[in-house]
């Protein structure tokens, strides 16, 4: 299991490129967001979902505003499963 620390700013997260690639991800993919026991579960999705540009994930405002993720905030992503885990620290 592989984790980094990052830093909300206007909902986005940026992704490093080798942890893109860890996952197999690749820019313009479709991206399903699940709140699940007070994290967020982010997994490539054939339906609804946000487009990951440039390394760039914006959260969902229904979920950031559950898990009250705000400009600042710091939180552990972590590769699990092909899937990315966000988790609010502190």
């Amino acid at each position: 299991m592989i984790s980094i620390r990052a830093i909300v700013k206007r909902r986005e997260i940026v992704l490093p490129k080798w942890f893109k690639e860890l996952l197999g991800w690749q820019d313009g993919e479709n991206l399903f967001f699940k709140l699940s026991d007070r994290q967020i579960i982010v997994s490539k999705a054939d339906g609804y979902a946000r487009k990951m540009i440039h390394g760039v994930i914006r959260i969902p405002k229904e979920i950031a505003k559950e898990l009250n993720i705000e400009d600042g905030s710091f939180v552990l992503i972590i590769v699990k499963n092909n899937k990315m885990l966000i988790r609010l620290e502190g």
